[in-house]
């Protein structure tokens, strides 16, 4: 075993070469920070903007948690979604969801696009993304951030790509521009049953609030009186 002092005690050889083989597609070099330390047991650090438990009594025992201090939930996506996807993405500002989105697209586009880039899939890490976006009112910048990262831009279509390949990337699109509707519909409903079908002021919760108001909230007064606008 390492006597690794930074950790806080002796941790097994195979979990640190693990730990560093998760790390090193992201980065040559990265520094540990010790998040807390239950013994003899286990621990949990943060390292390159995420964070592992190690298990100090098993070998080769490395997981992957939510980025939120504190949280035992494993992210949606090592690289591209660091958050949970029941909890803590749903909390993140559309900024960051976008900037996730982005990078989620370009990630599955990296990989699959080779084979057929009209069949780049966005899996359930892309409706998860979407779910989180409706939470936030962000549905149409992430839904476009997400899209445009896998495939291309719309108006750039005919450029990267010619004739029958064309038509089938822009299918491709447009099939995913409307499941993501249906995603973010769904995510809504979702919302609304989980809040009781009511906004915390007692007024039934209405599917045409407005494009900016929140599913748990009745209208834009309501909720900016909860600050979430």
């Amino acid at each position: 075993m390492f006597d690794f002092t930074p950790l806080g005690g002796p941790v097994p050889y195979s979990a640190v070469l693990l730990l560093l083989g998760l790390l090193a597609p992201a980065s040559r070099s990265t520094e540990l920070e010790l998040e807390s330390r239950n013994g003899f047991h286990s621990l949990i650090v943060g390292c390159g903007g995420r964070r592992f438990e190690m298990v100090l009594s098993q070998d080769d025992y490395v997981t992957e948690r939510c980025l939120i201090p504190g949280c035992e939930s494993g992210p949606v996506s090592a690289h591209s979604i660091p958050y949970c996807a029941h909890r803590h993405l749903p909390e993140r500002p559309e900024d960051e969801l976008v900037e996730m989105a982005r990078a989620w697209g370009g990630a599955q586009r990296e990989e699959f696009s080779a084979r057929n880039p009209a069949a780049v899939p966005l899996g359930e890490e892309g409706d998860q993304l979407i779910a989180a976006a409706v939470a936030q009112c962000a549905f149409f910048p992430v839904k476009t951030a997400l899209i445009e990262a896998a495939y291309e831009e719309p108006e750039m279509v005919d450029v990267v790509y010619f004739g029958e390949q064309a038509m089938k990337v822009q299918h491709a699109m447009d099939t995913e521009h409307f499941r993501l509707e249906r995603v973010a519909q769904a995510a809504h409903r979702r919302i609304q049953r989980i809040a009781g079908g009511r906004c915390a002021c007692g007024a039934t919760l209405q599917n045409g609030a407005g494009p900016k108001v929140p599913p748990q909230f009745c209208s834009a007064m309501c909720a900016a009186a909860a600050g979430r606008q």
